[in-house]
């Protein structure tokens, strides 16, 4: 489910290219510092994402640092975040969603090599402070309501927006802890904001996913009685609600940027996935 915010970079300006990069970076800096060079694999595009969004309205910018690349030592790199609270959360919860999404792969196919990688995992995280424990104490019971709803959803073959709101209920309080922590009085718009786009992120995995699902009969939300009708009108509807609260956001920099990803690049992404969908299926969804 991780990778579907993964931006257009030859969409970017110079600017805004300069910019995403800086946020990246210097998470990625922070991961390998705290975890070691297998931190960096844990990285995601959406935690970046959000980052971004935070940083566009704190009232302090994040203060960059010219140092070298974590992976290409004699490349030289502006990283955003070194010392900040936030980014220090993000690294944590980058590595705790990559350790859920490694336990869905350990549920869902069962693989040596991933049963392998949750040993790992599970072993970095035991390494984290008290505040990355209570971090994933959270998460983790977001996680695990999500998961009984989905069980749930496979034995009665419906209950489509439950399992759709359980994974963007736990977007939504990565939103809400990145603000606490970064200090912004927004927080409820936030983490709205997030839980709409972990609902978009869900259902566009879903919809990528549906010939491969069916064909091994794997779960998907989209093949259950009571989904709606016209699939990617729904999801086009989670981006127009995540887009008008966006907009009320006291945004303080980075506002073209956000627009390029948020209201530009993700609805391009939707449609080529459902477009790919259509061409796999012949269905009118």
């Amino acid at each position: 489910m991780i990778g579907y915010m993964r931006p257009i970079k030859g969409a970017f300006d110079k600017e805004q290219r300069k910019i995403y990069q800086a946020v990246y970076c210097g998470l990625c800096r922070i991961l390998k510092s705290r975890y070691g060079a297998t931190g960096t694999l844990a990285l995601n595009y959406e935690i970046v994402d959000m980052l971004l969004m935070i940083d566009s309205i704190c009232s302090d910018k994040s203060k960059w640092i010219k140092r070298s690349c974590s992976l290409s030592p004699f490349m030289w790199r502006n990283l955003a975040g070194l010392n900040e609270q936030r980014y220090f959360m993000a690294a944590e919860i980058s590595m705790i969603i990559a350790n859920f999404e490694i336990q869905d792969n350990v549920e869902d196919l069962n693989r040596v090599q991933d049963k392998i990688l949750l040993a790992i995992s599970d072993y970095k995280l035991r390494k984290m402070g008290n505040q990355g424990k209570d971090v994933y104490e959270i998460l983790e019971k977001k996680y695990l309501e999500y998961m009984s709803k989905e069980r749930m959803a496979q034995k009665v073959f419906c209950g489509f927006e439950s399992v759709v709101n359980a994974c963007g209920g736990i977007i939504g309080t990565i939103g809400r802890l990145l603000s606490e922590v970064s200090g912004i009085r927004e927080i409820s718009d936030i983490e709205k904001i997030f839980n709409l786009w972990g609902r978009w992120v869900y259902l566009v995995d879903a919809a990528d996913d549906y010939a491969e699902d069916k064909k091994y009969d794997h779960f998907n939300p989209w093949t259950l009685k009571d989904t709606p009708p016209n699939w990617e009108n729904y999801v086009y509807c989670l981006e127009k609600e995540a887009g008008t609260l966006i907009n009320y956001l006291p945004v303080r920099r980075y506002g073209d940027l956000l627009k390029q990803l948020y209201v530009i690049q993700l609805p391009e992404r939707r449609r080529r996935i459902f477009n790919k969908l259509y061409e796999q299926t012949w269905e009118t969804i």
